[in-house]
């Protein structure tokens, strides 16, 4: 039987804060860093892991707690203050998918879990590189930059 892990995302305090993995016994240490950006991601990832049983109409768990504080810090340490808002959706296993749709290209990172995390990004050109990633995001920065600046730049970003 998995331990359940349990938490809240509703922290709108601008200083760390030490959230408690039950599951562990270890003290998680998450910025919650006082900006925009940071606030809808977090606002969506306190509603999703707050859905109920059965949210898709079948069976499907709501996103798992740990998996969305994985997520958030992956997404707080990726993203400029001008990089767009990720959608982000729950899956149905409890895991979640951030994903960014702009004129320069199209990102997917698919949480599974902790350290389980598949990415896909498609330039404007339709080229696609695809990456299975534990806790190194360092091959999606030049994603990120990719669909957050201007054409010129993005080009150049992609090499």
């Amino acid at each position: 039987m998995s331990p359940n892990v349990t938490g809240s995302l509703n922290n709108t305090r601008s200083e760390s804060v030490i959230v408690p993995i039950a599951s562990t016994r270890i003290n998680v240490r998450a910025d919650w860093e006082a900006s925009v950006w940071a606030e809808k991601v977090r606002r969506r990832l306190t509603e999703i892991t707050g859905l109920s049983r059965g949210w898709d109409g079948y069976r499907a768990p709501p996103v798992a707690f740990d998996t969305a504080m994985f997520a958030f810090s992956a997404l707080t340490k990726l993203c400029a203050a001008g990089t767009p808002v990720p959608q982000i959706v729950p899956g149905t296993e409890g895991d979640l998918q951030a994903e960014w749709h702009t004129d320069y290209g199209s990102i997917e990172l698919h949480f599974r879990e902790p350290n389980h995390v598949h990415a896909w990004m498609e330039d404007v050109s339709g080229n696609s590189v695809e990456r299975v990633l534990t806790s190194d995001f360092a091959p999606v920065l030049p994603w990120i930059r990719l669909i957050s600046e201007a054409p010129g730049a993005a080009v150049a970003a992609a090499g």
